[in-house]
C-alpha cells in the first residue's frame, strides 16, 4: 500500500467514503450525521482528513437510535417516493408502522422490524437502480465502512490516511 498524497484524490475518496457512511451514520443520530456534514464541508488539508476518520469511525461504533433509524428509513424512502406505485408506498409504510412500535430506544443490531423495511427499500432499488444508494452501508452493510474503490482503483481509509492499494 501507498500513501495517497495528491490531494483532490484524497479528497474525492473521502467524499465517497462519506456518501457510502451517510445513512448509516445519520441511523445512529441525526447530530452525529450533521457533526460530520460540516465537517466534511470544511475538509482543506489532510489534517481535516484526519479528523473526519476519527470522527466517523468513532459514530460507527455507537449504537443505533429508534428516532434516527425512522428518520433514516424515511430519508432512503424519499429517493423512491414519485417513482413507486401505490402498491409499493402501502407496502413500505404498513412495514415502516411496525418500526413506529419498537420499545427499545437504541440497539446494536436492528430489529426485524427495521429489516423488513431495509429489504423493501433494497427491493425498490433493484427496481429503480439509484447509483448514490446502492453503495449505502445502511442498505449493504456488508461493506468495509473504510475501503472504496475509484477508477477501478482500490483505496482504503486507515488510521486517519488515505492509501491506495497497489
Amino acid at each position: 500500500m501507498e500513501k495517497v498524497q495528491h490531494w483532490k484524490v484524497a479528497r474525492r475518496v473521502a467524499e465517497k467514503i462519506w456518501a457510502m457512511n451517510k445513512y448509516e451514520i445519520m441511523a445512529r443520530g441525526y447530530d452525529y450525521y450533521k457533526e460530520v456534514s460540516y465537517t466534511f464541508r470544511s475538509l482543506d488539508s489532510f489534517t481535516r482528513i484526519e479528523a473526519l476518520y476519527v470522527q466517523m469511525n468513532s459514530f460507527l461504533d455507537l449504537p443505533y437510535k429508534k428516532g434516527a433509524v425512522l428518520t433514516t428509513l424515511e430519508h432512503v424512502w424519499g429517493y423512491f417516493k414519485r417513482i413507486a406505485t401505490i402498491d409499493e408506498k402501502n407496502h413500505f409504510f404498513q412495514a415502516f408502522e411496525k418500526c413506529k412500535l419498537i420499545e427499545e430506544p437504541t440497539f446494536f443490531q436492528f430489529p426485524h422490524e427495521v429489516e423488513q423495511c431495509k429489504d423493501i427499500l433494497r427491493s425498490l432499488l433493484k427496481k429503480y437502480p439509484n447509483r448514490y444508494l446502492q453503495f449505502s452501508r445502511f442498505l449493504y452493510p456488508e461493506q468495509k465502512w473504510n475501503e472504496v474503490t475509484l477508477k477501478k482503483r482500490e483505496f482504503l481509509w486507515k488510521d486517519g490516511a488515505i492509501f491506495i492499494r497497489i
